[in-house]
């Protein structure tokens, strides 16, 4: 029981630094130990008059308790490892739960977690969303948002990364990615995904397609998982352009958000129309460029050239973080090497059927001039940008082999 009680006490001193985590664990502990002595004393005045007989037992029933002290101490360890890896991680669903649309936890890997959202439908296709990472995904959920639009005939998954400010490396993050769509695969008892990219989150897909390889109408990963087609919104791949958004020091990367403004001297993104944060949006941070800015993404990743797969690219018109020149390299080369280069020449660029498809959010082409949030909170991007990806997706499920 030293040895144990030893234990517990170098792991609680090696993790649990924080002044607030210690309060959690005397807090859990002291409980503890009351339960304890408050069953214990009674039984150890019984022994005074009870029979011999009585006795064996009491002393049974206080090695029980004795060894319910120390599980419980486990408890308390246990779940203060749950509270610190990461602590951000216990506010992932958090948006989704003022939504009409539930988010349901179903598995995770060491770096994401996998939530379902909506109800299982059994022999639907299914959608992998990646965490946007630069607000919360709860705005997706609002009526008639994008995943109302996907939920229609999808069963939707959103991959949350549980420590968005880390820095990881992308080989990491391919890894990552596919074990959590292995892990979607088994819940959904299904082999085919449509991949979606969405913000500035969406630059972290550029690993996970490195280690695709081509099968008949699809892609597929070392686990079997079958990727039909991707789309990106809003989302930044190629940073490689002069006055960027990771160029110099304009915009505050890897800093929290959260309070964006409220804070004097905190960062800021002022420009930010005040009506997006009334309609609910929630920043978290900027996080880090995945492919360095001196470095342009296809040459980061060249499998970008041997794609097989149709991918759709929708941004906004006056969207600066994402702006056109961040998508335009990995448009222009995507499938460079196989036979969709011959078949997007046969569309023009933003008809749904082109196999690679581009869509910018403008008043030229549509209504309005969208900004970054714009494709997520407008009130027309149900009509004028998810209505188009979805044909589109229904269009590229039915490409033949390219």
């Amino acid at each position: 029981m030293k040895g144990i009680k030893a234990l517990l006490a170098n792991c609680r001193n090696a993790v649990f630094r924080q002044s607030s985590i210690r309060r959690y664990w005397n807090g859990f502990s002291k409980t503890c130990r009351i339960s304890f002595q408050t069953l214990k004393r009674p039984l150890a005045k019984s022994r005074e008059t009870n029979s011999k007989r009585n006795q064996a037992s009491l002393r049974s029933w206080c090695a029980f308790f004795s060894r319910s002290q120390i599980a419980c101490q486990f408890v308390s360890l246990a779940l203060l490892v749950t509270m610190t890896y990461p602590l951000k991680a216990r506010s992932l669903d958090s948006g989704f739960s003022e939504s009409r649309i539930p988010a349901t936890t179903v598995a995770e890997t060491d770096r994401l977690t996998v939530l379902r959202i909506g109800d299982l439908r059994k022999g639907k296709h299914s959608i992998a969303l990646l965490d946007p990472m630069f607000f919360e995904p709860g705005i997706l959920a609002r009526p008639d948002g994008l995943l109302e639009a996907l939920l229609d005939d999808h069963n939707v998954y959103l991959l949350m990364w549980k420590s968005p400010d880390a820095v990881i490396q992308s080989a990491l993050i391919g890894t990552e990615i596919e074990k959590a769509i292995s892990m979607a695969r088994t819940d959904c008892e299904c082999t085919d995904f449509v991949a979606g990219g969405l913000s500035l989150g969406g630059q972290r897909w550029l690993p996970y397609l490195s280690r695709l390889e081509a099968s008949g109408d699809a892609m597929v990963d070392s686990r079997g998982n079958r990727i039909r087609s991707i789309f990106f919104i809003g989302a930044g791949l190629d940073y490689a352009y002069p006055g960027s958004l990771y160029t110099g020091d304009r915009f505050p990367v890897g800093q929290d958000l959260s309070s964006n403004c409220s804070n004097p001297g905190g960062p800021c993104l002022s420009f930010i129309p005040t009506s997006h944060f009334k309609a609910g949006l929630k920043l978290r941070s900027i996080p880090s460029a995945l492919v360095p800015g001196d470095l342009s993404a296809v040459r980061m990743f060249p499998a970008v050239r041997t794609m097989t797969i149709p991918v759709a690219f929708i941004y906004g018109k006056i969207d600066g973080f994402s702006p056109e020149e961040s998508l335009y390299p990995v448009y222009k080369f995507w499938g460079e090497d196989s036979g969709l280069q011959k078949s997007r020449r046969e569309y023009a660029p933003y008809d749904t059927e082109n196999p690679v498809f581009w869509l910018e959010g403008s008043e030229a082409n549509r209504i309005h001039d969208y900004d970054h949030f714009d494709l997520f909170l407008h009130p027309s991007a149900d009509d004028e940008i998810y209505d188009e990806l979805v044909d589109w997706i229904e269009d590229a499920e039915r490409q033949p082999e390219h």
